[in-house]
């Protein structure tokens, strides 16, 4: 029942009744960029083994010439790769444990590591593995090729095929590089224009609450009570203004096509978002008419 509660909330948008996105498309969406990032990391541990391969060519050829086999040598090279990798997602799940907590302070979240999980921790050795195959087993097949005796006389050994590789790996990295900083700067311009932009209202120290938190008497009616609770509200002198509505801003609920006027054609049904809301609300929220009246108190069209 838990496992289908989560898998509702990250896929609550159907069209014709089958599941068509959510906040799934945000978790794949990170995934992906994750995925990506690490591509990057193999693509840098391959381009630096095969860099390093000149300091260990002797090591290649002394082991050949005792016996070692290719096979042999490649296991080494990717056991090798594999260690690397753990030891570097294990340094890489210390950075995020000291960091998490900055990080949930700062987007207001409550994100945790939960390494117990078993699920977790065999992902966490499955990407480990993954990762150290895949960065591995180039270098492994390329310096287990290496020919002995070429190497023990002293000379530099030049594989064309290994160059265009190392070249194609550089110029990937940088286009992906590339491509995920342009979209960092696009993301990153986003979030300031949405931050900074003119909302229509002011939102600073306003203050929220769901009628569900706030008890009048117990069990007393706020709608009904409303003007009492707001006249003790501002009594404090901390509060300068009140309202009532059914939504918070920016999320209307209800909507509805009955409504006519002079000219509409009357073969179209126009959607049209509800608010209802308290005479107060206009000037609670800060906004500014462009044109037309304010509500009027009796909330039947007479004088205010």
């Amino acid at each position: 029942m838990l496992l289908w509660k989560q898998r509702w909330r990250f896929r609550e948008e159907f069209v014709d009744g089958k599941q068509s996105g959510g906040r799934i498309t945000r978790v794949r969406l990170f995934s992906t960029i994750a995925w990506i990032i690490l591509v990057l990391a193999c693509i840098n541990f391959m381009n630096l083994a095969t860099a390093r391969s000149e300091k260990r060519q002797r090591e290649v050829g002394v082991r050949k010439v005792m016996g070692s086999g290719k096979g042999r040598l490649i296991g080494q090279f990717i056991v090798e790769a594999i260690t690397t990798a753990y030891i570097s997602m294990i340094l890489a799940v210390g950075l995020v444990a000291l960091t998490l907590p900055a990080f949930n302070h700062l987007v207001q979240k409550e994100l945790q590591l939960n390494l117990a999980d078993p699920i977790h921790l065999a992902a966490l050795i499955i990407i480990g593995l993954v990762c150290g195959l895949v960065a591995g087993s180039y270098p492994a097949f390329y310096l287990s090729s290496f020919n002995p005796i070429q190497v023990l006389k002293g000379l530099k050994l030049r594989s064309s095929g290994a160059a265009w590789l190392r070249r194609g790996l550089v110029t990937s990295q940088f286009v992906i590089s590339i491509a995920l900083i342009i979209c960092t700067i696009i993301i990153y311009t986003q979030i300031n224009y949405t931050k900074d932009r003119e909302l229509g209202l002011n939102k600073d120290n306003l203050i929220y609450l769901s009628q569900q938190l706030v008890s009048v008497q117990q069990n007393g009616n706020l709608h009904t009570q409303f003007a009492a609770v707001k006249n003790e509200l501002l009594q404090t002198g901390v509060v300068e203004n009140a309202a009532l509505s059914n939504n918070p801003a920016f999320n209307v609920g209800s909507n509805s096509g009955d409504f006519g006027w002079e000219g509409k054609d009357p073969q179209k049904r126009i959607l049209i978002g509800m608010e209802w809301a308290t005479p107060e609300y206009i000037s609670t929220m800060g906004m500014k008419l462009l044109a037309g009246r304010d509500f009027h108190a009796d909330g039947v069209g007479g004088q205010p």
